[in-house]
């Protein structure tokens, strides 16, 4: 058996990973449902197939020809890696500073640094960033995280299999290292999948399992030819099946990467061990096609370049429509198609492009990307590029947060329940609503009257008693379960008269939807969970028995009601818009043209379908019957005021989101002013 034959099957694999990939990204939806939720795991169909032929070529050469260099290896890696991820980046740049905000800038110019250093799969898990998550799909470099894993394994996985196989004794154990590294990341993933799903997704240690059943899958190929075998194309049939039916099986419901991810992973290596030139089977000529096979050389092209052309294309056109994005997957093809035949092909060949020649042209590029990011670091994102009314949301960005935040960190409860009850003592509960510069405004503005302002915020969290948070792998979310809720109760109860603060985004808990304003926008899915309580009685009879356990306990409570939502990011709408609204800031004058223009593109919502989003809401306010409790109304301030009939995002000075949904300073100033009027009132009343 050649261990170095080209296999088009391979190729034709390849291509169903990069087009479940693509397909996940584009989010197409059909019938209100998005097709292929579970493309995500053709980056498992890569993973095996890099294992299995990253472990063929070096076993063959270190075993079998005996002529290995770790050097031509490592230089054959970068010849295949490098140049297009230098391109795509380079590509990134222009429409980064076009498109970006200056805190979004620095964010790219980060992780296009960590992409550099294959290292971008950290980058995103420490900086928090849930893939899939509405955010994450406006960041163009986010997809590189896979390939950071990948070559993060070229780096070290070559080094372990010299030691093995240049040591006479340990040269018989390579089998049963590989199968210990396989077991013990499997059992890691399995573990990890319910205790940290982020560094579970982004970090090596919980993907080795998948790299190294490709490697088992190449070491076992070498030894034995399972091809010959009149069964062979049955068990590559069955492999088959299971990549199918995962299709179908799996989703984003599940752990994921855990054991269910074998029931794909198996298939694909199946097809790879029993399928090969000496086979004729019904698998082996699906994957032998000539499209399959043509967009499996295009694959790691189209991978590179799918992710920033849809990140830009929602930036700019908010979400796509699905002809669009059909449009947009064409257009990655094409662009893939002269990236590879015009710099993917060509650099990998070094009788076409010389060593000399090609270190120069990398070290060019890398000098490009290098400088345009550091340079952006250093400067902020070059905040000096926009007008005032974006300077105002910096400064918010920037904002140094002040307030005293418990809860955050689980550890500190013990010390925090002790402290001693003072007569202003505020507590703020609620979910990333109000967080960050929330807090920051609140607990400074406040205690310069007088009062004490402590925090418990946690995203999707808000004060809901004996309550516990089911994402949706169906585990219970540690950072808001029942216990979690039990601590809330604990510090309250060390408060004789507290005054709580509650806020959240009480209609998205109510409705169980993302917004739609009913002109064409939908907010991007992004929620899969649920509150679950033992006696199974609703969010809103969960939320109303919270508010009356602490109004009978003497507590007094201002309630903030529902804050407008947008399924237009503000910011990115006035971006888009950015020469009109200069001149809207300095005043001057404007053509009829440009009057309807502006008109047409100000951003507002209906109030007809605020109302009708925030009714449950407003509902549940009503049948709280108490004189502890007050509650303050934000839509009332923001819709039907300055515009008739519909709620603003911002006016000529004030951006009031910081992206759809939650308040920016400008914002949260409204809410302080509604919160003080009714403190004002407790106080009267307690005189």
């Amino acid at each position: 058996m050649n261990s170095r034959s080209y296999r088009p099957e391979i190729d034709g694999l390849r291509a169903i990973a990069v087009l479940m990939v693509i397909f996940y990204h584009a989010e197409i939806s059909i019938n209100n449902e998005v097709f292929l939720k579970n493309g995500f795991l053709g980056v498992d169909i890569f993973f095996v197939i890099s294992g299995f032929l990253i472990t063929r070529i070096i076993l063959n050469e270190l075993v079998i020809t005996k002529h290995f260099s770790i050097i031509k290896f490592y230089l054959r890696r970068v010849r295949r890696i490098i140049p297009v991820l230098l391109l795509v980046i380079i590509t990134t740049i222009p429409f980064s500073w076009i498109l970006f905000l200056p805190d979004a800038l620095t964010d790219y110019s980060k992780s296009s640094l960590a992409s550099l250093l294959f290292s971008s799969n950290f980058y995103f898990y420490f900086t928090e960033q849930e893939y899939g998550a509405q955010s994450s799909l406006l960041k163009p470099l986010l997809h590189t995280w896979s390939l950071a894993v990948e070559e993060q394994f070229y780096i070290f996985f070559p080094l372990i299999l010299i030691f093995f196989t240049k040591n006479n004794y340990f040269k018989n154990f390579i089998f049963a290292a590989l199968c210990i590294l396989f077991f013990s990341s499997l059992f890691y993933s399995e573990y990890n999948s319910s205790k940290n799903i982020s560094s579970n997704f982004y970090l090596i240690y919980s993907r080795v399992w998948e790299l190294m059943f490709g490697s088992i899958i190449a070491y076992v190929s070498l030894k034995a030819n399972y091809t010959n075998n009149i069964t062979s194309k049955y068990f590559s049939s069955i492999g088959i099946i299971l990549l199918i039916s995962s299709v179908f099986l799996l989703d984003k419901t599940i752990t994921h990467p855990s054991y269910y991810t074998l029931i794909p992973v198996l298939g694909v290596g199946m097809i790879i061990l029993f399928t090969n030139n000496n086979s004729i089977d019904i698998v082996k000529s699906l994957l032998s096609n000539k499209f399959f096979v043509g967009i499996g050389l295009l694959s790691y092209s189209i991978y590179l370049w799918h992710y920033p052309i849809f990140a830009f294309a929602r930036l700019y056109f908010n979400e796509p429509s699905n002809l669009t994005k059909f449009f947009l997957i064409i257009l990655t093809i094409a662009i893939s198609t002269l990236s590879y035949f015009y710099v993917e092909k060509p650099m990998r060949d070094s009788n076409v492009i010389r060593n000399k020649i090609f270190f120069l042209i990398i070290s060019s590029g890398l000098i490009i990307i290098i400088s345009f990011n550091l340079i952006t670091i250093s400067n902020n994102g070059f905040a000096s590029r926009i007008p005032p009314i974006f300077k105002i949301m910096q400064s918010d960005i920037d904002h140094i947060e002040h307030g005293q935040s418990i809860l955050n960190n689980y550890e500190s409860l013990s010390s925090i329940t002790n402290s001693s009850p003072e007569l202003n003592e505020i507590l703020v509960l609620g979910d990333s609503m109000a967080d960050l510069k929330f807090k920051d405004l609140f607990s400074e503005e406040l205690n310069k009257v007088g009062y004490n302002v402590k925090f418990s915020t946690e995203k999707l969290c808000i004060y809901i008693r004996n309550f516990d948070l089911i994402d949706g792998q169906g585990l219970i979310r540690s950072s808001c379960s029942k216990d979690y809720q039990n601590e809330r109760d604990k510090i309250i109860e060390s408060y004789s008269e507290p005054i709580l603060i509650l806020f959240g985004r009480w209609p998205l808990y109510l409705n169980k939807t993302e917004f739609n304003d009913k002109e064409g926008n939908i907010e991007w899915p992004q929620y899969n969970w649920d509150y679950v309580y033992d006696e199974s009685i609703s969010i809103e009879e969960g939320i109303i028995n919270t508010i009356r356990y602490n109004l009978d306990r003497g507590a007094r409570i201002i309630f903030i009601g529902p804050y407008p939502e947008f399924a237009v990011d503000p910011l990115i709408h006035l971006y888009r818009n950015i020469e009109l609204f200069q001149k809207l800031e300095k005043n001057e004058s404007f053509s009829r043209d440009e009057i309807n223009k502006i008109s047409k593109n100000v951003l507002t919502t209906s109030y007809d379908v605020i109302l009708k989003r925030i009714n449950s809401t407003i509902e549940m306010i009503d049948i709280i019957d108490h004189p502890n409790f007050y509650a303050v109304l934000p839509h009332k301030i923001l819709c039907d005021n300055f515009v008739k009939s519909r709620c603003i995002a911002y006016n000529e000075k004030n951006i009031f989101y910081k992206d759809m949904t939650h308040p920016s300073l400008a914002g949260s100033n409204i809410i302080l002013d509604l919160v003080i009027d009714k403190l004002n009132e407790i106080q009267i009343t307690n005189k």
